[in-house]
């Protein structure tokens, strides 16, 4: 660390007062969004894994913020190397139901008081977004497809054709004639 002060400018023209604290940090993380699927009734723990630039660690202390805060805390923290996982604790003292999203922000605050923000986003587990056959249905290419073949099935002739008579239909007009 360290810093840099002075000024800085051209001939003929007004300087600028510089005045610049620098950190020397052993990586940055870049992540832009993280998201994780959850159980909606019960206590979990979820990895969260971060992009970075850089390879050294760097000690954090991390906490959470946002409504995801009402039902997660952080287990990590310390010195971490370079792309932390990040595990939290969830604990959902029933205020989820299924499909409901907790989102908020990861704070990583290191020994020199820089701080990171990651918006982090949980889904509560439902039937659409689980293991379950519904999930797959739910990608719309997959939901067209069914579409598709159940119209197909519906346009198929049925097994009993109607017969059609060969002779034509006796009218009264004509046999009075």
């Amino acid at each position: 660390s360290g810093y840099l002060r002075g000024t800085i400018g051209c001939q003929g023209e007004e300087n600028w007062q510089i005045d610049l604290d620098w950190y020397s940090i052993g990586h940055r993380i870049t992540s832009e969004h993280l998201t994780a699927i959850i159980p909606w009734d019960e206590n979990s723990q979820v990895k969260l894994t971060t992009s970075c630039l850089g390879e050294d660690s760097r000690t954090y202390s991390i906490a959470v913020e946002g409504a995801l805060s009402r039902i997660s805390t952080v287990s990590t923290s310390g010195e971490l190397q370079a792309c932390p996982d990040v595990v939290l604790n969830i604990v959902p003292d029933g205020l989820l139901t299924p499909g409901m999203i907790a989102e908020g922000e990861l704070v990583f605050v290191d020994s020199f008081g820089l701080e990171q923000r990651v918006p982090v986003t949980l889904t509560a587990q439902s039937s659409f977004n689980g293991d379950s056959p519904l999930s797959w249905l739910v990608q719309p290419s997959n939901a067209i497809m069914v579409i598709f073949i159940l119209m197909a099935i519906s346009l198929v002739p049925s097994s009993n054709p109607k017969t059609i008579s060969k002779n034509p239909p006796i009218n009264e007009e004509n046999e009075s004639q």
